[in-house]
Parts: C-alpha cells; structure tokens; sequence
C-alpha cells in the first residue's frame, strides 16, 4: 500500500483561491458527461481559461466517481466528481508550476487513492463469475440501445456489473464498449 501524507497535497479550494490570485479573469467551465442510463457513476470536464477573452481552454480535466465508494460518495458523489475535474484542469494548467511541494495530484485524488487502497474488495463466488461470464458472452449480440439498456439494468440488478472477469474486464466496461459501437453506427 502507498504511503504519503494528505497535509503534503494542496486542496481543490486552494488551488481555485490560487487561480483566482494569480489570474482574476479566469473561469472554469464544467459539464457533467455522464452516459445517459449510467446509475454507479459520475464523469465531468472541466475547462480552464485564464482570461475572459480565451476562445479556447488551457487545459482540461476529466473525472470519475463511483456512487457509494466511500463515505464522501455516497452522500455527494456527483460534487465530488465535478470539484475532482477542477483540480484536474487546474494541475494540467500552467498553474502546476506555482504548486506548493511540487505534487501534481489534489489532496482530494490522494484521498481517492487512500479510499481504493484501502477499501476492502468483496471477492465475488464462482457461481456470480460464471453468470458475469455468461452475460458477457450476450452483448456483442444486442443490436439496439433500448436492448442494452435493459440488459444493463438486469446485469445491475443482478449484482454483475463490477465483478472481474478475464484479464479484470467487468461487465460494465464491455456494455460500455459495446454502448459506443452502437452508437458509432456499426449497427443498423
């Protein structure tokens, strides 16, 4: 397990306070890109420019929180989520320069990586991995998003969408896959 210490790493608020200091015209935009149907989960991007008249961001950040992964999560995932891409951007940004102890990473993404490390993994049975396997063996053949769609909510009823599989694959991550061929047009 990784050790470090979270009073070394700077806070989102702190690098916005720094942002703002250093940069008065500065805004950062946020938009939730959560795939519609997604339950488990939040995804945003953040967009920093540094001065009202930028046309275009600086830099981006992107990020993702399961609801319910830790107690932070299970009350308040989706602003969890949002302030997470803001560190992103602003640590992507010319601002990483100005950074107190030279660390990249927000207090708020060690603190994810104290959660994941330490978070007890629930092993899953054989019998719940045989079913994930045999669910997984489905979604190339669904055709249509109202399909997968209903395939997903019975893979999430089931308990099935996070259990690992054949090299650590999920099942949601091939839904997710497959979500994305459909809608690339690859079915008519």
């Amino acid at each position: 397990m990784a050790k470090f210490d979270l009073d070394n790493y700077e806070t989102v608020h702190q690098a916005l306070v720094r942002l703002y200091t250093q940069y008065p015209l500065a805004r950062v935009i946020t938009k939730n890109t959560t795939p519609e149907g997604a339950k488990d989960r939040y995804e945003f991007v953040a967009e920093l420019y540094l001065d009202s008249t930028d046309t275009r961001p600086v830099a981006t950040g992107w990020a993702y929180e399961v609801i319910g992964d830790g107690p932070i999560n299970k009350t308040s995932a989706m602003e969890n989520c949002e302030t997470s891409a803001i560190g992103r951007a602003i640590s992507n940004s010319v601002l990483v320069l100005t950074k107190p102890n030279n660390l990249r990473p927000s207090r708020e993404e060690m603190e994810k990586v104290q959660r994941m490390t330490q978070a007890p993994k629930q092993q899953a049975t054989p019998e719940q991995v045989n079913l994930a396997l045999e669910a997984a063996a489905q979604v190339q053949d669904i055709e249509t998003m109202e399909e997968l769609k209903n395939f997903y909510k019975g893979a999430q009823e089931a308990g099935l969408l996070h259990i690992p599989m054949d090299q650590g694959v999920t099942l949601n991550a091939l839904i997710s896959t497959h979500k994305k061929e459909i809608e690339g047009g690859s079915y008519a």
